[in-house]
């Protein structure tokens, strides 16, 4: 019936904190250079010293101002220039060679950066031991580049050596030791293996506070991990409390234009738009997607991850034709600096695939399923969360088309996967339970069915609250089971639950967003609308309270973005300041040149790109008006019978006339529950119940 779908497109929030390790790496240099200058060279070598820090400071600068092209041709030149002078075996090479790999690597050169790494281990271990910090330095950089590239047990290995030589050389409290801590839990995280994590995290953290202090750029690392630890596990308070703070302290150390300001930005995005507050999420995910894009680039991987965040916020909100093109830039752009084969190309493939779904392309959405399939069993393995959400989307196609006999595995197998690695109160478990409900409800086999929806709902109303979108998508669907049984005494309940929670959530959505956003936010509801006016129509005919919960999801649902409209132009003219009018005045103005070019009879290519044009500025100029009016908005009267009737003069009568198509929870399997539209109407006068009367086709 209802928004029973249970995609998930949902990209893991990933941590990236180069600039912390170059800053780490760059200091480490600047101590050993004093040191190199101390032995006696040979003027040439002095002249080769010379040279080759000038390099170094030039690819330094290169790197800062993001070219970084320019930052390797001088770091290679400046290798070129050690090794002549000094043999490949000095300790200058071991100090460019890290440096070089890092480069490397942030380029997306996975292969160069790891033999490099190992040739700077292998040096540095010829230089000053096997274990010295020197090596362990290496080997944590390294293991970046193994986990970039999903090599998660090479990572474990490094990872857990440089950690012992740490711990032996500077004692078990020690900032060092934090930081190989951190790289560990990384490790663990990026495979999946939370269990592990927590206790290395909290280590890291208690560490860093006693010794740098609570205010140290390290500890936000540790912060922005340990909540994104705690919302993989469904826990949105904890991670909520650690991510504002991670904020908070990355913007007073670092500014609001540092790269680790996006990154904190879309943490806290991300944990809002799960909980399905998007409202609060969407500011932040553009305002992350900005800062990105100026500190790394356009065809960098952080920008990716803020296209591909904001993309599943509008994917969330309905608007597909919005997140499609993001969806496609972050995947070329992931494609291109990680490779075809890595998970968080996957990841995206999923986000584009539940596209295709919802538009009935099922064809195309089962082809990029199956892709994203096969790239996370080689990357990931078969255990990973992220495995489990493709086959769950897999087995939603398949159950779409009708084919429960294929859908039904991957369902099942899903569930099984979650419940052991994540947990059986995991939110993600609610929506395995979710899709694998479905599928017994197109076999109509709704005793099956009831106990699974209803272990979904607890779950979710556990991790989200009450009133989260998903908890409403569970119930309602958890409504169809009593009405295929004829059981309308118990769906009604439901159904009046599930209304008074969405209309909830559309006053918060609706606040914000240009007029076609939100329209397409309405559609996602459409079939909800439907159903509640069948409800009352074919199963309750005669039941007042069913009449008027049709009645309440007509009026609230016919109005609320003409009123929500309505309202924020109104908003500003009350208010009238010189900024609102010069707004009104763009709007009004665009609008008008939109129309006549709408209106006019002669198309060519240059009138199509002045209207692609004009339309985006009405947009953008509406999405401005709505966010300025929203707080005016807030204190509005909820739309009820009661308040409708009170409004209506005492010999007058509302009839609210309304399209509908009836829908019936027993059909077979792969068919459509939805019959072709009709028409109903109904009556509300200032005394007495809705009156009501079924039209026809």
């Amino acid at each position: 019936m209802k928004n029973r779908r249970a995609t998930e497109r949902r990209r893991r929030t990933t941590v990236v904190f180069s600039w912390l390790l170059a800053a780490l790496l760059l200091c480490g240099a600047a101590g050993r250079a004093g040191a190199q200058g101390e032995r006696q060279l040979t003027p040439e070598q002095s002249k080769a010293v010379s040279e080759a820090l000038t390099l170094m400071t030039q690819s330094s600068a290169a790197e800062q101002e993001g070219k970084l092209d320019a930052a390797i041709e001088s770091r290679e030149r400046a290798q070129q220039v050690i090794e002549k002078a000094f043999g490949p075996e000095d300790l200058l090479s071991a100090l460019n060679l890290p440096l070089l790999a890092f480069l490397y690597n942030r380029k997306g050169d996975h292969a160069r950066a790891e033999t490099t790494y190992l040739r700077a281990v292998g040096l540095k271990e010829k230089l000053h031991g096997p274990e010295h910090p020197e090596v362990a330095n290496t080997l944590l950089t390294l293991a970046a580049v193994y986990n970039s590239t999903e090599q998660f047990a090479k990572a474990e290995a490094v990872v857990r050596r440089a950690l012992a030589i740490r711990e032996k050389a500077f004692g078990p409290e020690r900032p060092e030791v934090a930081e190989a801590l951190f790289y560990l839990a990384a490790t663990y995280s990026r495979r999946g293996d939370y269990a592990q994590v927590e206790p290395l995290l909290t280590r890291a953290l208690s560490i860093q506070e006693k010794a740098l202090g609570p205010e140290h750029p390290l500890v936000t690392l540790t912060l922005n991990n340990l909540a994104h630890l705690y919302m993989e596990r469904g826990d949105y308070a904890q991670a909520e409390s650690f991510f504002v703070r991670a904020l908070a302290l990355s913007e007073k150390l670092f500014g609001p234009e540092h790269p680790q300001l996006a990154t904190a930005l879309n943490n806290l995005a991300t944990l809002y738009r799960q909980k399905g507050d998007y409202v609060r999420a969407e500011p932040l995910f553009k305002r992350a997607l900005a800062v990105a894009e100026r500190a790394h680039g356009p065809e960098a991987e952080d920008t990716a991850i803020s296209l591909n965040s904001l993309a599943l916020l509008y994917s969330d909100k309905g608007d597909d034709e919005r997140a499609l093109p993001l969806f496609r830039r972050a995947l070329a752009i992931r494609e291109k600096v990680l490779g075809p084969r890595h998970s968080s190309v996957a990841a995206t493939l999923v986000s584009i695939a539940a596209v295709h779904n919802e538009r009935r392309e099922y064809a195309e959405a089962v082809a990029l399923y199956e892709r994203a399939l096969k790239i996370v069993e080689q990357a990931l393995g078969t255990e990973h969360p992220l495995y489990a959400s493709i086959l769950s989307n897999l087995a939603v196609s398949y159950a779409e088309q009708g084919d429960a006999a294929r859908a039904e595995p991957h369902a099942r197998r899903a569930l099984e996967i979650r419940e052991r690695v994540l947990g059986p109160e995991h939110a993600d478990v609610a929506v395995s339970l979710n899709t694998l409900a479905y599928l017994h409800f197109i076999k109509n086999e709704f005793e099956r069915e009831e106990p699974l929806y209803l272990r979904a709902v607890a779950i979710a109303e556990k991790a989200y609250g009450p009133h989260h979108p998903a908890v409403g998508t569970f119930l309602a669907n958890l409504s169809t089971i009593y009405w295929g049984r004829n059981d309308a005494a118990r769906a009604l309940p439901v159904l009046a639950r599930v209304s008074e929670l969405r209309e909830r959530n559309l006053a918060l959505v609706l606040t914000t967003g240009s007029e076609e956003q939100k329209r397409r936010y309405m559609e996602t509801l459409a079939d909800e609308t439907d159903a509640n006016v069948s409800f009352h129509l074919r199963a309750a005919p005669l039941d007042a309270q069913a009449a008027r919960l049709a009645l309440t999801t007509i009026l609230r649902r016919k109005g609320r973005v003409l009123d929500a409209m309505t309202d924020q132009i109104g908003a500003l003219r009350r208010r009238l300041d010189t900024e609102d009018c010069a707004l009104l005045d763009r709007l009004s103005a665009a609008r008008s040149a939109l129309a006549r070019l709408v209106l006019g009879e002669v198309e060519s290519a240059a009138r199509r790109a002045e209207k692609e044009r004009l339309a985006a500025e009405v947009e953008r100029l509406e999405e401005e008006v709505s966010a300025r009016s929203a707080e005016f908005r807030a204190g509005s009267r909820p739309v009820t019978v009661e308040n409708v009737r009170a409004a209506l003069p005492t010999e007058a009568a509302l009839v609210e006339f309304v399209a509908y198509r009836p829908y019936e929870p027993k059909t077979q399997a792969g068919r459509t529950r939805f019959g072709a539209r009709r028409y109903a109407a109904y009556v509300l006068r200032r005394e007495g119940e809705p009156l009501w009367a079924e039209l026809g086709e």
